[in-house]
């Protein structure tokens, strides 16, 4: 994943949002990008960010996958709020299986679908 510490342009950005299967709480003890990501929206003021949120297309509906990937971008978007940045700052977009990266079924590949990735804009 990369996780660079910049965001030097407009553009993706994926970072390691750990979720438990099918689920919509964040793992935060193996989420420590989170507080990076907190960092730099409290050090530019100027950025809002895309959540879009997407989920592997191994089990379940479509329309089960959107509504799991919306709860995701909203958790990670509230808990970004509950740290002090704006809700106008933070957009989420849930994706659900629309935009894989990967099509295979390995669990090292199906961990790489079930992403966030955050879409840096100014306003």
């Amino acid at each position: 994943m990369d996780r660079s510490p910049d965001y030097p342009h407009h553009g993706h950005r994926r970072y390691g949002i750990v979720f438990r299967p099918d689920n919509t709480s964040v793992v935060e003890k193996d989420s420590p990008i989170l507080g990076e990501v907190l960092k730099y929206l409290q050090e530019n003021p100027h950025w809002t960010v895309i959540l879009e949120s997407h989920k592997s297309s191994t089990d379940g509906s479509s329309r089960a996958d959107l509504e799991i990937t919306d709860k995701r971008a909203r958790t990670v978007a509230s808990w970004l709020e509950a740290h002090g940045i704006a809700a106008a700052r933070l957009q989420p977009k849930a994706l659900g299986r629309s935009k894989p990266i990967t099509e295979k079924d390995t669990p090292q590949e199906i961990q790489r679908n079930e992403r966030i990735e955050l879409v840096k804009s100014t306003i």
